[in-house]
């Protein structure tokens, strides 16, 4: 379990929070940092992807911290514009809508409530200056 709680602090969060970060926070487009971000996200949800194949969580059959904590960068991807489809990732996918529906995950996204769209990228763009 250990081991995907540090894949996920060492690799999914840092690229998927720097592809957000470049594809949809700075306003100036820059296709360098935004390719090399966009595929290394794409690589770590196949390592995801091939990981949840016949299971039902990261570490198999048990609901871990691993599970906790690559959750939220997972949502990312359906809060923003980013270009990376979940259905290319179709067991990642199925894990998400699993824990999205799991009470816990439910009431622990409203806190604090998510905020529109574009009321979310000016946030997230101020906090950046």
């Amino acid at each position: 379990m250990m081991q995907w709680l540090f894949w996920q602090t060492s690799g999914l969060g840092p690229y998927v929070g720097q592809l957000l970060t470049f594809a949809v926070a700075f306003e100036e487009e820059i296709p360098a940092a935004i390719g090399r971000y966009l595929r290394e996200s794409h690589r770590l949800l196949g390592v995801l992807n091939v990981q949840l194949e016949n299971k039902d969580y990261i570490n198999g059959d048990e609901h871990t911290i691993a599970d906790i904590a690559a959750f939220p960068w997972i949502r990312i991807l359906d809060l923003y514009p980013l270009p990376i489809e979940l259905s290319d990732h179709p067991h990642v996918e199925k894990w998400y809508k699993k824990l999205s529906a799991r009470p816990a995950y439910s009431k622990g996204v409203t806190i604090p409530p998510t905020a529109e769209r574009q009321e979310r990228l000016k946030i997230f763009r101020s906090a950046l200056i």
